[in-house]
């Protein structure tokens, strides 16, 4: 069996599916998808920041937590250690505790019945862990409240690393 004649047979098969009503239409259909889109894509951006500022919290927009006191136990070794003077703004009270209090504390925190909240800031090979306990009843304080201040707390700590080793504060 010889393909003779099969650019003629290609051609005229391509030349009557363009031609189609299908064709057209589906192709119109498709540009237009792409092109809602396309602009949907750019405002996306701008209808999320509002929940995930419900999410994350915000701190100049007088946001409060169920947390009221916050135990801190810094491991990290970063000099000058972070400044996390603005969780009073948020009405978080601070209480800075040492290594050898962090069990102590812990057991104290997870049994509360009062909003209380634990991190413990220390560094590993790979960078800064911070580490939240909280009573075990969401009551209390639920996951979401520990999850944003230690949102806000990483920036701290980071920024804090970053003036340690030597970054300006202004680039």
């Amino acid at each position: 069996m010889k393909a003779k004649g099969w650019k003629q047979v290609f051609k005229f098969t391509f030349i009557q599916m363009i031609k189609s009503k299908a064709y057209i239409i589906s192709t119109v259909v498709i540009a237009i998808c792409i092109l809602l889109m396309a602009i949907g894509l750019n405002f996306l951006p701008g209808l999320l920041a509002g929940s995930i500022r419900e999410i994350f919290g915000g701190g100049e927009d007088g946001t409060e937590f169920a947390i009221k006191t916050l135990y801190i136990s810094d491991q990290s070794g970063i000099e000058p250690a972070p400044d996390f003077g603005y969780l009073s703004e948020m009405g978080i009270e601070t209480a800075f505790i040492t290594p050898d209090a962090v069990d102590s504390i812990t057991g104290l925190v997870n049994t509360s019945n009062e909003p209380v909240a634990l991190i413990e800031i220390t560094k590993s090979d790979y960078g800064y862990n911070l580490l939240a306990s909280r009573p075990e009843s969401e009551a209390q304080i639920n996951a979401g409240d520990c999850i944003a201040v230690i949102n806000y707390m990483n920036g701290t700590v980071w920024y804090a690393h970053m003036i340690s080793i030597g970054v300006p504060k202004k680039i």
